[in-house]
């Protein structure tokens, strides 16, 4: 029986729609339904704030969900008055994909594995070898997010993870 695959490593941004990138990421004739299947053969996370994903009808998440590959995360910021039964219903609908639930800062919430590791313009590439390299993160989806949605710096990392083999 083959094993399936673990995806422990995730380069994204906040979100994938943003109009800056029309022409520099998406091609200028993309239509808006298709970005996230655009940005999902490049990136393989996005973080949604809670007001962005929460406010979605359930045929808007389960488009999502079906706009997306097996590898493909979302990283979700709960509600930061405790999740509801709505909450947890629009969060389902996402399926597999939904990789981590954080609060605003990002910290993974009790019950939710995993580490975000915000990524800053002009990031310190050394010190995020470091990071990835210590023993801290080891054996836990790992998600590297550019709250600034820098395509620069999310192109940075996704390299770095391929020559770092991971």
């Amino acid at each position: 029986m083959k094993k399936s695959p673990t995806y422990q490593y995730h380069v994204g941004g906040t979100g994938w729609a943003h109009a800056d990138w029309l022409g520099s990421f998406y091609p200028e004739d993309l239509p808006l339904e298709w970005q996230l299947m655009f940005y999902n053969n490049v990136f393989s996370c996005a973080y949604l704030p809670y007001m962005e994903w929460s406010q979605q009808n359930d045929a808007v998440l389960a488009g999502w969900a079906d706009n997306v590959t097996a590898r493909f995360r979302f990283v979700l910021e709960a509600n930061p008055h405790g999740m509801t039964p709505q909450d947890l219903q629009k969060m389902a609908l996402l399926g597999t994909s939904p990789g981590l639930l954080v609060d605003a800062d990002g910290t993974a919430l009790p019950g939710s594995a995993g580490r975000v590791i915000w990524l800053e313009k002009n990031h310190d590439l050394k010190h995020l070898v470091q990071s990835l390299q210590s023993g801290q993160i080891k054996h836990v989806p790992v998600f590297l997010i550019s709250r600034q949605h820098d395509l620069e710096t999310m192109h940075r990392a996704a390299t770095l993870l391929e020559i770092m083999a991971l």
